[in-house]
């Protein structure tokens, strides 16, 4: 849920940044494609390219072509630094009908070589792809790609997304070979994701976020000093106070006072 529109955030922050970037919907025409750009930027910064597939004539090629495809579009934009695909299977070719390789080794070859020539071009490839459903036995999202394992195995950064009970904000888990493994929250905008939050603070109840404020914004406090300037109660405070504790969000210094973390 809400992949295109995460990476319809990251291009234009992306181009906002001075780089250029292609992306390419091709599950979208261009009306469908041009009337969400317009709701989340009105005025696209330059250097951000949008290609529909539906609106093509020509469908997108698949497996070694689609290298050959990509290196065209770095001949046509030398300055682009980053081409999100939405969807992966729009370019990846179709498993041979024989052959000893099992699903692993082919994941990880097709998936490496990709890799080098995302390094080669010097361009970050976003590649967008499904999750199946979570089962008991998933450990960690990463799981939940839909295919092989040896996806996750090979490419060097991996954000899952799942939709946040009862909310229209969603999770966004992010790990790879080069990050620490990360958790956040993308809130909805309707249209559109806002600026990621921290997941254990997105998270936070509003009376709870109130005293994590007081806490920032007074560091060395007492409990005394936000039951005072919230006017609540001193047991409401105590048990906000505890579960901020809990989480990791503030601790306490030598004499007892309040410092966020």
């Amino acid at each position: 849920v809400g992949k295109s529109w995460l990476c319809l955030f990251l291009a234009l922050e992306v181009a906002l940044r001075g780089h250029e970037v292609l992306y390419i919907a091709n599950q979208d025409n261009e009306r469908r494609l041009k009337s969400r750009v317009v709701d989340v930027s009105p005025f696209p910064p330059d250097g951000v390219h949008f290609l529909a597939g539906i609106s093509n004539t020509r469908v997108l090629p698949k497996g070694e072509f689609a290298h050959d495809f990509i290196r065209a579009i770095k001949n046509h934009y030398p300055k682009v630094k980053c081409l999100v695909v939405d969807t992966l299977a729009a370019i990846r070719a179709e498993p041979p009908a024989k052959t000893k390789k099992d699903d692993y080794a082919l994941s990880e070859e097709e998936f490496s070589a990709l890799r080098k020539l995302a390094h080669e071009l010097e361009l970050a490839v976003i590649l967008v792809h499904h999750t199946r459903k979570a089962t008991d036995n998933d450990s960690s999202p990463v799981e939940r790609l839909l295919g092989s394992q040896g996806i996750a195995a090979t490419v060097e950064t991996i954000m899952v997304l799942k939709q946040e009970p009862g909310s229209q904000d969603v999770a966004l888990h992010v790990t790879g070979k080069d990050v620490e493994q990360q958790d956040w929250i993308l809130p909805w905008h309707s249209p559109g994701f806002g600026w990621p939050k921290e997941m254990t603070e997105a998270r936070l109840g509003s009376f709870q976020m109130d005293c994590l404020e007081h806490i920032r914004q007074h560091p060395r406090c007492m409990q005394v000093s936000i039951v005072q300037a919230l006017s609540k109660d001193p047991s409401q405070v105590s048990r906000a106070i505890s579960k901020l504790l809990e989480v990791g969000l503030i601790g306490r210094d030598r004499d007892g006072r309040l410092v966020a973390k």
